[in-house]
């Protein structure tokens, strides 16, 4: 083969590789797909077959073929900051595309979007930072202080779409950080940039990515930031990572103590253990003991209290009964989402004992609670404990590698960088991973709730993050037992009824349509049922049904 030959073979694959990049962007941002009669609604789906098209790709060019193996299981590669942006920007754009995705298609609930981002639009309404929904304040559920530098924003311009930006970028922005931590922990690039990529498509990730918003999702930037500072030795990054930490609410403190254990034990960084410990346990003593009793108006333990009621009244003396009762915590545990969480990155952080010292701090109360989801780490709940099991995997996959089998025919970086590409697969392809959604006639909510006015208007959770922030809009917890034909309804029959059951919201429909009090407005199946104005004989007017198209 000539050297053109070898040349033009290189430039074929770097074609194909870059069309595979923009064929998974394109299917992000047009996904579900309906292909020969089936929906293609999973990314793992696009994923697959990419890897089949350059897999036939390497086949076909045998030149490009030994190139891309050299290069990726020996040669030494070194990723330079702008490198390392580019990645963290392309994370970014495809978490977006994620978000919006939910958002267009109705995915995005009232419960527990709209908690944060009508108090965040009327932040002085009632109360600060009062939820009308819960019918207390923000900070009366947790101390989410990250939601403080949102308000100047909501000042400028109040929108939805701070909250969704900040979902993709908090995840991307923590990938970021994460590649720096694994590079110091693998001692490699390749291996770095794989398993943070991992962490993106992670099921766990994606799990609170696509449950939008929740403030739990800035637990992994704050945490890699701890991280990278203890491992570089950098104050500031690791005083920033423990003030975003700490901002996100009072269970930080778990976090925390897992990472002064290993600071401590492992690490030999005993001021910085002191220091993260200290820092930890006074924020949690303020948040606990003033912020959390004086929003809710009272002393009485917090509301969550019942997640470990067996263990003890309040989380302090569950805390006790954990400790008096150590074998039922460790069958709580063992029966958790832990082993799950484990096995969503091939087990390999069961080799990274270091971290995993700090993430059992973690798994111990979460997976000791009576709380379901919890207790099996499902929607945001991982976050405070996936990077820590990312870092245990990423200083043990060279374990593995100096281990294995076979090291005649690969030296430990290659074994290494297989083991993370294998770390990488299971991410992606363990679990539901992303699923895109129809999109919905997002449009029309909004239009149909200015037809209502200014009377009281009550709001599928569906559709209330897509209405704006009138004082007349409620959220409709259930279902009247009485309907007065006083207030209007905006619904959507074919979307999410929660927290209403799928037949409490086709009964509702159903009166409603029946009612002759109630005009129905139906926009593409978004439907405002609004009261009929009274006629001048005192008679009420006929309800009719009228179709927007």
């Amino acid at each position: 083969m000539t050297r053109s030959d070898e040349a033009g073979n290189l430039r074929g694959f770097r074609l194909l590789s870059g069309s595979i990049g923009l064929f998974l962007l394109l299917f992000a941002a047009t996904a579900p797909w309906q292909v020969a009669g089936r929906e293609i609604a999973r990314f793992s789906a696009a994923l697959a077959f990419s890897g089949l098209l350059l897999g036939l790709g390497l086949v076909a060019l045998p030149r490009a073929r030994r190139i891309v193996t050299h290069r990726f299981l020996s040669a030494n590669r070194h990723f330079n900051p702008e490198s390392v942006a580019v990645g963290g920007a392309l994370a970014a754009a495809f978490l977006y595309l994620v978000v919006m995705n939910r958002y267009r298609g109705f995915e995005v609930n009232a419960w527990d979007f709209s908690f944060y981002d009508r108090p965040l639009a009327r932040p002085l309404e009632g109360g600060f930072l009062f939820n009308p929904i819960e019918g207390r304040p923000l900070l009366a559920t947790h101390a989410y202080f990250v939601l403080l530098p949102f308000l100047p924003l909501y000042a400028i311009h109040p929108s939805a779409h701070w909250l969704l930006a900040a979902q993709s970028l908090a995840i991307a922005g923590a990938a970021v950080v994460a590649f720096y931590c694994f590079r110091r922990l693998c001692g490699d690039d390749m291996g770095a940039c794989l398993l943070a990529f991992a962490f993106v498509l992670n099921d766990f990730t994606a799990k609170a990515v696509q449950y939008v918003f929740h403030p739990e999702i800035f637990y992994p930037l704050g945490l890699f930031l701890v991280i990278l500072g203890l491992l570089t030795r950098r104050r500031g990054i690791f005083v920033g990572g423990l003030v975003a930490s700490l901002a996100v609410k009072e269970d930080a403190l778990l976090p925390l103590v897992g990472l002064a254990l290993t600071a401590s034990v492992v690490y030999r960084r005993h001021r910085w253990a002191v220091a993260a410990l200290a820092v930890g346990l006074a924020a949690f003593a303020l948040d606990y003991s003033i912020v959390l009793p004086h929003a809710a108006g009272g002393g009485v333990p917090p509301w969550y209290s019942h997640y470990w009621a067996k263990y003890g009244s309040s989380p302090i003396n569950a805390a006790g009964g954990m400790f008096l009762h150590p074998f039922e915590v460790a069958r709580d545990v063992w029966h958790s989402g832990a082993w799950r969480l484990a096995g969503s990155l091939g087990f390999a952080p069961l080799l990274g004992y270091e971290w995993l010292i700090a993430a059992a701090v973690v798994f111990v109360p979460y997976g000791a609670s009576q709380a379901p989801k919890l207790g099996h780490f499902l929607l945001y709940y991982s976050m405070p404990v996936l990077p820590l099991i990312f870092a245990a995997a990423a200083i043990g996959l060279p374990r593995i590698a100096s281990s294995a089998v076979g090291s005649r025919l690969l030296d430990n970086r290659a074994r290494q960088r297989l083991g993370a590409l294998l770390v990488l697969l299971v991410s992606a392809f363990c679990g539901a991973g992303y699923r895109f959604t129809r999109p919905q006639p997002a449009d029309a909510p909004l239009r149909l709730a200015k037809l209502a006015g200014d009377m009281p208007l009550s709001v599928q959770g569906a559709l209330l993050p897509h209405i704006g922030y009138e004082m007349n809009y409620t959220a409709l917890k259930q279902v009247p037992t009485a309907i007065d034909g006083a207030q209007a309804f905006l619904l959507a029959p074919d979307a999410k009824p929660y927290p209403l059951a799928p037949e409490e919201l086709r009964l509702l429909v159903r009166t409603l349509r029946r009612d002759p009090r109630y005009r129905i407005t139906d926009d593409r199946g978004i439907i405002l049922a609004a009261p009929v104005a009274p006629a001048r004989d005192g008679r009420r007017g006929q309800g009719r049904e009228e179709k927007e198209r």
